[in-house]
């Protein structure tokens, strides 16, 4: 008589022959929805292409490495260092000047570098954004967010009470939007800065405004899926892909509405930008090493959303 053991094992080895080949006509048919969907010309999300030039915009990235501030062209492989120190670098709304914190300095150069100046002094510095003028630049100094009239000096304080990390500010010049750091967790405010007042929109990190106002960059808990929420009522409205094997972070909206720059997270930190109709990444830098990107794309208003 054949023994139960033997009958077990006969039944396991088929239910694993059974098992591989389901997940094999999975996997191939994947590949053909996949093979199909390229040939209809359908973009597959998060798909990477490291050097394309022909289908990015044209403009440039700022960002921090190695302790100082670089710049680089989208489709070119070099880089130029524009200042040999500081964080968190932030591109004016017409792309002519950048703004940086150096030590406890809200400093300032043009997107060519040249001459460095400074514009503020602060005791803990972090984060910076320019008002749409080009002549105001609101900082994070520690639990306050602050404000430098570049023609006359003078500051003030517009936002307390919150340990703030993130900070942009809309279109209008009207509201900004700050990421700020609780016991437990991130959370994403908007603030009133001629009132000081604030509410909270999102929990998450990567706050930055679309430029018509009306969305903000939330990151995803997993760090793998970037959500574009309704900067009034916090709802999602779209949701991006990290690239492909990656997770990302410092999301930033560029002054085009269909690109994004973000950190990648798990190759070092390399800098990608993201087209968000297509759903789709390009790698800008490579060697790793990068921190807080920014985008400007040139000519932005006259080129069209995926062009």
């Amino acid at each position: 008589m054949v023994s139960r053991r033997y009958l077990i094992l006969v039944v396991v080895m088929l239910l694993g022959t059974v098992l591989a080949l389901w997940g094999a006509a999975m996997f191939y048919r994947q590949l053909l929805d996949a093979g199909q969907a390229a040939a209809k010309g359908a973009p597959s999300a998060g798909a990477v292409a490291a050097s394309a030039p022909d289908e990015l915009p044209r403009g440039w990235v700022v960002f921090t490495r190695g302790g100082g501030i670089w710049r680089q062209r989208l489709g070119s492989r070099e880089a130029q260092r524009l200042a040999p120190g500081g964080s968190y670098p932030r591109i004016s709304h017409d792309g002519r000047r950048i703004a940086f914190v150096r030590d406890r300095q809200i400093a300032y150069m043009n997107a060519g570098g040249g001459e460095i100046r400074s514009a503020a002094s602060a005791e803990n510095p972090r984060a910076l954004a320019w008002h749409p003028d080009g002549e105001q630049i609101f900082f994070t100094d520690g639990r306050e967010v602050r404000r430098v009239n570049l023609r006359t000096g003078t500051m003030d304080t517009v936002a307390r009470g919150h340990r703030f990390l993130e900070l942009d500010v809309a279109a209008d010049g009207r509201r900004l939007v700050a990421t700020v750091k609780t016991t437990f967790r991130y959370r994403m405010i908007v603030i009133d800065p001629s009132s000081g007042q604030s509410r909270e929109l999102a929990s998450g990190c990567s706050a930055s405004f679309s430029p018509d106002g009306r969305l903000v960059t939330v990151n995803g808990d997993d760090h793998r899926r970037l959500l574009l929420c309704d900067s009034e009522t916090g709802k999602v409205r779209m949701e991006m892909d990290a690239p492909p094997k990656l997770a990302f972070d410092n999301q930033f909206w560029s002054n085009h509405p269909q690109w994004i720059v973000s950190l990648s997270e798990g190759d070092g930190g390399n800098v990608f930008i993201h087209q968000v109709n297509r759903n789709r990444s390009y790698q800008v830098t490579s060697g790793g090493g990068c921190d807080r990107p920014d985008l400007f794309v040139e000519n932005a208003a006259r080129q069209l959303p995926g062009k």
